[in-house]
Order: C-alpha cells, then sequence, then structure tokens
C-alpha cells in the first residue's frame, strides 16, 4: 500500500463484476437488458488483461453486495479467485462491503435491522433492497463479517461502498438515546439546530472509524476507503471533517463528468479544500441513461485532467454504462478506444508523478467554501459559491477553493459567499485587517470595503424550504412515493411516464449566474487580474507549488475540441508546457504566453534562481 495515495502513484478502476453486479443492476433496473458476459468477464484473466490496459494498479472490486450468506457464497469464492488473478498481474485489490443497504431475502428477510420510517415501514433503496439502521448491533456485526471475508480472500484494501445519505434514525427506541428524541424526519429540529439531518454527520464518522479500526487489528497494513457522495446536501464541511476523523486512507467521492454547454458540472469544492485523508474523485460514466457506447473518450480524459487539476486523484469507474439498449461495463469490446486513452493519460500520471504528488495549493485569488450552516438553511451559499466557481472558470481566472479552517497563505482577494457562523466572521475580519481584500457576495461581510455583489442574485425560489412543515411534508412524500415505484408496478409505469426517478438528486445542477451578474464579479476582481487565461471557451486554471519549490499552472479544456490559450501573466515568467500529448516539453517565456490545449497542459514555472536551468524532462 502507498504511504498516502497519490496521483500518479495511485491509480484505481471501481470494477463492480460478477453474479452480485448483476443481480443488484437487476434490482435497480427491473426489466432491463444486463450484458451477462461482461459483467461476469471482471473476475477472469481477460477482464483482468483489459484493466491492466487501462494503466490502472489498484482495482476496488465489490465483495459484498448486501445479498444474505447462503446467497453470496459464491460470489465470495468467485471474489477470492479474482483477487489472486489481479495480484499475478500486479495489481493491487481492494474488496467493496455494502454497509448501507442489504436484500431482503432469504435469511435477511426477517432480520430487524432495517431503518424505519416514521410509519415504522421499512426505507426503499431498491427493489427488495433496504436501508439499514446503524445504530443496530446485528447490522454491525454482519457487516464485521463481511470485512474478515475480505481480508481472508487475500484483499490489499476494504472499502465502504455506500455510507452516505443514510437514514440513521429511527422512530423507535434504538436510535433515540443516540439522537435525544428526533423523528427521523427532516425539519424536525428546534429552531437555528443547522446540524446535519438525521445525525449523519456523527453517525457516518463514529461506524466508519469503528470498521475502519475493527479492519486494521485484523491487519494493520489494509488501505481503507471510505465511499461518499459529493452531489448528496449531507456532505458538507461539517460531515466531511468528522468523516476525517473516522481515519480512513482514501476518501471515494462520486462524482460526475463535467457536461459542456449549460449543464456541465465542476468538480465539488469538498476535493480541493486540502483535508487530511486524499480525496479521489470517481469518473464514470458520460451520462446517467442513454447510449454511452458513442461517447468519446474525451469525456473521460475530461475529469481525469480535472481530478488532478483539482489536487485529487482520478478513480475511473466501469460501471453504469449502456450498449444496445443494455447495461454493461467499461471492460466490454465496444469501449475499447475509451480505454487505450485512458490507459495513455494513466501511463503518463505514473510517469510524472513525482511532481504532480505533493502540490500545496498556491494563488492570490480563492472562493471561501462556507461550510455546513449556510447549505443547512436554505442552499443559497452552495448555489453562489456554486456560481462564483464557474464565473471564474468562464473568464479563465484561477480557481482556488478554502475552507473557513483551512490554510489561506498567498490569498490576496477571497470571494466569500453568505454563511459560515460568527467564527468565521472574526478569522475574515483579521485577515482583512493583515492586508486582504475581501469581496462579499449578497450580504456584507467583516473587513469588507466595499458594498457586497451579486445583490440581485436569485434567492426567492429557495425560502420556501426554510418553513419546517413544508419539509416535513416534502419529506413524507418523497419517502411514499419511493415506496409506491418499488412496490406497485402501475405506480412505477406512471412515475416514469411522468419523469420521475428514485435515484434523482436535486441540486446537483449548477447554478448558471447571468452575464450581468458575471461581469459585476469579475469586475470586482479587476479586469486586468493576472495570472488568467484567455480562449473562446471555459478552461479550468489552478495554480499550485511544486513539492520542490516552484509554480504548477494546471489548464483543462473543457471544449469539445483544442483551443488555443493565451496566458496573462501578472509578470515575465519562463518555464516548460507539458501535455500528455507532447513528447517534448515545450519552453516558453514572456507576459503572454499562447499555447494549445487539447484537454490537460501543465505550465511549470522556474524560480529566479533556476533561470538556467536545463528542460526538466518530460517522461514518456
Amino acid at each position: 500500500m502507498p504511504a498516502q495515495p497519490e496521483i500518479g502513484m495511485f491509480r484505481p478502476v471501481v470494477v463492480p463484476g460478477g453474479r452480485g453486479a448483476r443481480m443488484t443492476v437487476r434490482l435497480q433496473f427491473p426489466r432491463t437488458l444486463v450484458d451477462d458476459r461482461t459483467y461476469d468477464l471482471a473476475h477472469t484473466a481477460q477482464g483482468v488483461e483489459r484493466v491492466r490496459a487501462m494503466g490502472c494498479n489498484w482495482a476496488l472490486l465489490v465483495a459484498s453486495w448486501g445479498f444474505p450468506p447462503e446467497i453470496e457464497d459464491v460470489d465470495r469464492r468467485v471474489f477470492q479467485r479474482a483477487v489472486q488473478l489481479y495480484q499475478a498481474a500486479g495489481i493491487r485489490v481492494c474488496g467493496g462491503v455494502q454497509v448501507a443497504t442489504c436484500v431482503a431475502q432469504g435469511s435477511y428477510q426477517e432480520r430487524g435491522w432495517y431503518a424505519l420510517d416514521p410509519w415504522g415501514h421499512r426505507i426503499p433503496y431498491d427493489r427488495d433492497r433496504f436501508w439499514t439502521c446503524w445504530h443496530d448491533p446485528e447490522w454491525s456485526a454482519e457487516v464485521e463479517r463481511a470485512i474478515r471475508d475480505v481480508i481472508e480472500a487475500g484483499a490489499d484494501g476494504v472499502w465502504f461502498a455506500g455510507p452516505w445519505g443514510l437514514h440513521t434514525v429511527c422512530p423507535d427506541a434504538r436510535c433515540q438515546p443516540a439522537d435525544g428524541g428526533k423523528t427521523g424526519e427532516p425539519g424536525d429540529s428546534p429552531p437555528g439546530d443547522t446540524r446535519p439531518e438525521m445525525g449523519q454527520g456523527e453517525m457516518i464518522a463514529q461506524r466508519v472509524g469503528a470498521w475502519a479500526a475493527y479492519a486494521r487489528e485484523q491487519r494493520p497494513d489494509l488501505l481503507i476507503a471510505a465511499q461518499l457522495d459529493s452531489s448528496d446536501s449531507a456532505l458538507d464541511g461539517e460531515v466531511w471533517s468528522q468523516v476525517q476523523v473516522a481515519a480512513p486512507d482514501l476518501i471515494l467521492l462520486d462524482g460526475e463528468l463535467p457536461r459542456l454547454g449549460s449543464g456541465w458540472q465542476m468538480a465539488q469544492p469538498v476535493t480541493v479544500v486540502g483535508q487530511k485523508a486524499p480525496a479521489a474523485r470517481g469518473i464514470g460514466a458520460p451520462t446517467p441513461r442513454g447510449e454511452n457506447s458513442d461517447a468519446p473518450a474525451r469525456r473521460w480524459l475530461v475529469g481525469m485532467a480535472e481530478a488532478c487539476a483539482l489536487g485529487s486523484v482520478p478513480v475511473i469507474s466501469a460501471a453504469g454504462l449502456r450498449h444496445a439498449h443494455t447495461w454493461t461495463l467499461l471492460l466490454a469490446e465496444v469501449f475499447e478506444g475509451q480505454r487505450q486513452a485512458i490507459g495513455h493519460l494513466n501511463t503518463w500520471l505514473e510517469k510524472q508523478g513525482g511532481w504532480l504528488a505533493g502540490r500545496q495549493a498556491f494563488g492570490p485569488l480563492a472562493v471561501l467554501w462556507p461550510g455546513r450552516d449556510s447549505t443547512r438553511e436554505t442552499a443559497l451559499a452552495r448555489e453562489s459559491f456554486e456560481a462564483a466557481c464557474r464565473t471564474l472558470i468562464e473568464h479563465g481566472l484561477p480557481l482556488r477553493v478554502v475552507g473557513p479552517e483551512g490554510d489561506w497563505a498567498g490569498v490576496q482577494t477571497l470571494i466569500a459567499p453568505p454563511g459560515g457562523g460568527a467564527g468565521l466572521d472574526d478569522r475574515l475580519r483579521a485577515w482583512a485587517a493583515q492586508g486582504g481584500r475581501l469581496i462579499a457576495l449578497q450580504q456584507a461581510r467583516p473587513g469588507g470595503d466595499a458594498a457586497p455583489v451579486w445583490a440581485e442574485f436569485p434567492t426567492a425560489r429557495r425560502t420556501r424550504r426554510r418553513w419546517s412543515p413544508f419539509r416535513r411534508a416534502r419529506y413524507r412524500l418523497h419517502l411514499t412515493t419511493r415506496r409506491l415505484y418499488y412496490t406497485h408496478d402501475a405506480a412505477r409505469f406512471l412515475l416514469r411516464r411522468l419523469g420521475w426517478r428514485p435515484h434523482s438528486r436535486a441540486g446537483t445542477r449548477q447554478a448558471i449566474p447571468s452575464v450581468d451578474l458575471q461581469r459585476e464579479l469579475v469586475e470586482a476582481v479587476g479586469c486586468d487580474f493576472g495570472p488568467r487565461a484567455e480562449a473562446d471557451g471555459p478552461v479550468l486554471l489552478t495554480m499550485w507549488r511544486g513539492p520542490h519549490g516552484g509554480e504548477q499552472w494546471h489548464l483543462v479544456n473543457y471544449a469539445d475540441a483544442p483551443q488555443r490559450v493565451t496566458l496573462h501573466a501578472p509578470q515575465f515568467v519562463s518555464g516548460w508546457v507539458i501535455a500528455p500529448e507532447e513528447r517534448e516539453a515545450v519552453k516558453v517565456f514572456g507576459n503572454e504566453l499562447m499555447v494549445t490545449v487539447d484537454v490537460y497542459k501543465v505550465l511549470r514555472l522556474q524560480e529566479k534562481h533556476e533561470a538556467g536551468a536545463e528542460n526538466p524532462g518530460l517522461k514518456h
């Protein structure tokens, strides 16, 4: 196991294969076609070779899908043989354990560990799959049994799949002592209570920490990973920091590829706040529905480049793909071109890993991630935060994200969305007193010299969500609709015709600021701010300081084709331009640098004392 998972050194792929994967897909999508051959291929020598061709050195296989032991007994033996095959090919294996849901079949049918809604009903996740209650000791013991199975199979790590969006608080005696008598419904909190709903943060930290400690007792050198869903509202600053207390070696974030045009998305902010546990961002199917076999490999490459530019380890997901109306994996023959492109970029990252790893965020302009208080109140702060990040990308300004308690070293101009609490106000006041320039969004801030910008940012449509009875009624309606969807075919047909999907998440679409709002923020930052990237389409620019000194400017092109980018530097600079498609580094110097960016390009600047240094070399 690496001392710390680093970009280039740790190149994982999630391969949910085998019979358990096929059964899970059929539970989630009844009456759908499934490519059984490719799912089973994931645990064979041919599947291992295709994973190796993608340049991956870690495979995240699923050892337990939450089926009862009598059903998973065959899968357990297949997983053990798969571990041996991958390890023989030089690929280390991390075994996944489903910790938040299970399938109510066989010996699991009448177990009492299921989470309950306010009416005492089990909460469905898929058909026959229900959320479990983490306060139940029998379920915790069952997860420990699955962890032992992973270790006995010889795997090199364990990853806890699915500890997000948990219905951990039930209206019965199991959960009352841990939560002070809450019923588990959103909005069932005293006024001003901004804690994560249903005790999610505390519960995730407690249980993940306990399971991680148990796994390390069995084998101290295991890689421990925890999977979170970055689009879930529960993944705020507080939950993130509490999960770190659980001490996983890696936090896996489910992420979506950037979508070009008005709907594209960027990485979630928590991946770049600079936390204790490194973040790995999932790079999966370009679209959740439709045919993916004709999706260009470029979409995967943009997602990998974005993760690297934001300081996250890119994790390839082989799942969630369709071809000929059939669910399949990235290992299918039709995705040969995509696998080759991924393999080329992974090989390049491996050879450049010495300077890509160990970077520190560096840049004079930053956007403040306000944390949990604002997101739990109205989601206004998160929308304005995302809108500010998008504005910076649209106008080629460098993107850096800092947290309320993170490292602000080198930040000269700070964009602060609303929210954050009194402690943040005190820090802003002290930071501004030391010469920092504060740009407040929507509301005045201590230390801000000018009036806040974005006073006209749309907020009216969000105010109704603050009304507790409305949130409670909305929660009840959501649970009822989910139950009807999974228990009645007629209701399922009608809901699908109406466009409702059980796994659709509100709030994942990024706020798109108007042209006037973008102009207002850019003018507040300064039209002559440098460095900045000028191009016809959006370009992500991030700034880092390398482990041995020297600046790195990372560029990611979101356009469908290569585009010409002009870098406006604040002063004369010199350095080397490096890209995966170029065999040699190119020396550049000047105040304005013109480069062509295909997908990903890095400018490594020289320190003044290195003015006469030779080409750092480009490893191939």
